[in-house]
């Protein structure tokens, strides 16, 4: 390969500069002012990551980018450039590889590829162990909690983020990552059904993130406050965590944390059975922005929600015509018990409809993929409802003798 002339290299070398010296002067974590750029400073870092005397300043660069490279959900095109940069890493550059592996598990994470998600995980936790790194070892077992429980293998997620609150805990870590265990912990007992416990690992989570710059981080930690409140029959104060997280994010462009707002909010509404409320709110998040970005895991909860609410208000055609679309996303996530959730309530809808045999043959299904979650608390709220909706059908063909499909 033909190496760039010297005034090409000293040009990638000075723009690298100009645009590290743009992230340092931003007191934004998220680099908002820079969006518009964002073209040019993936461009500057593809080319400084080419050259031996630029690409560990562009690997840099890559690290100070992070809530940038999220605030755009634009991990999957910048896990690229950080896969590129770890294979640039030698043996003396061990500190560096272990900050890289943790951003290139996390975007793996994001995009729900568990097997190499564990796999960057793992290396990282494993030399922060040889180096000594108590604050990155802590960090990498934080990042496996999250990991697991983004799989709902519970029991593993606990014991990583008890691991990591001890191990912050003794550096003396910063008050945002103490947040993030606490919101960890917070998250796993959510999903356990534990939700008194969860409420108070949020609180936890929020009073850290109080004390923290990370605004969009205090509204997350309010909605994840917000959902156990809910569950916990809280609903005033749920309403107050969702408002405050909204007030929060008013005016700003976080258009991905704004979007998980109105679909929890739906939720709250729609199990409230303030039907209309809960659609107006779903639409909220079904926007022309979700539509066309790669967040496809909310473009399957935002169908899936407004496929219930079309089947509470009567809407059937409605309700089978965007859950079959659901359905559709789901198949290119990696979301088995979403997948299985969506498929019960199509098969309650086609059940509506008379269509008796499809209805079963769906239902049947969902059933068994929710088999697969015995520890997680709505995977047994929803096996419930769906055996219930299989019996009522079965009931419904022996009385009238009629298979109409």
């Amino acid at each position: 390969m033909t190496l760039p002339n010297s005034d090409f290299r000293t040009s990638i070398s000075s723009n690298l500069a100009y645009w590290q010296d743009m992230v340092d002067q931003s007191d934004d974590p998220a680099l908002k002012s820079l969006i518009p750029e964002s073209r040019n400073i993936y461009r500057a870092v593809e080319f400084g990551l080419a050259l031996p005397e630029t690409w560990r300043r562009a690997a840099e660069l890559i690290l100070d980018l992070h809530y940038f490279i999220e605030h755009g959900a634009a991990w999957r095109s910048w896990q690229i450039l950080v896969r590129r940069a770890l294979v640039q890493c030698a043996a003396e550059e061990a500190e560096l590889r272990l900050r890289l592996l943790d951003r290139s598990g996390g975007y793996y994470r994001q995009d729900r590829e568990w097997e190499s998600s564990l796999a960057a995980h793992e290396e990282g936790q494993a030399l922060a162990r040889e180096l000594g790194k108590k604050a990155q070892l802590a960090q990498s077992d934080f990042n496996l909690s999250l990991l697991f429980w983004r799989q709902r293998q519970y029991d593993k997620a606990a014991a990583y983020a008890h691991q990591a609150l001890v191990g912050f805990q003794e550096v003396g870590a910063a008050d945002r990552e103490l947040g993030g265990v606490y919101s960890s912990l917070g998250l796993i007992e959510y999903g356990r059904g534990n939700y008194a416990e969860s409420i108070d690992f949020h609180l936890q989570s929020v009073s850290y993130f109080r004390k923290t710059e990370f605004y969009v981080l205090l509204a997350r930690s309010l909605v994840n406050l917000a959902l156990a409140q809910e569950a916990g029959n809280e609903i005033d104060a749920a309403m107050v965590s969702y408002q405050e997280a909204r007030s929060i994010l008013e005016g700003s462009d976080y258009e991905m944390d704004k979007t998980r707002i109105e679909l929890s909010l739906g939720s709250l509404f729609f199990n409230l059975k303030r039907y209309e409320e809960a659609e107006q709110a779903y639409l909220r998040a079904y926007t022309p922005y979700l539509k066309r970005s790669g967040l496809l895991y909310f473009q399957g909860l935002a169908t899936n929600n407004l496929g219930n609410v079309y089947l509470e208000q009567g809407r059937l055609h409605e309700a089978e015509a965007i859950l079959r679309e659901s359905l559709s996303v789901w198949g290119r996530v990696n979301a088995p018990l979403q997948s299985a959730n969506t498929t019960g309530t199509l098969g309650k809808t086609l059940a509506a409809q008379g269509k008796n045999v499809e209805a079963l043959a769906y239902l049947d299904l969902a059933l068994v993929e929710t088999v697969a979650f015995p520890d997680d608390g709505w995977a047994r709220q929803l096996m419930v409802e769906f055996q219930k909706a299989r019996e009522e059908l079965l009931q419904e063909i022996k009385s009238t003798g009629r298979v109409p499909d």
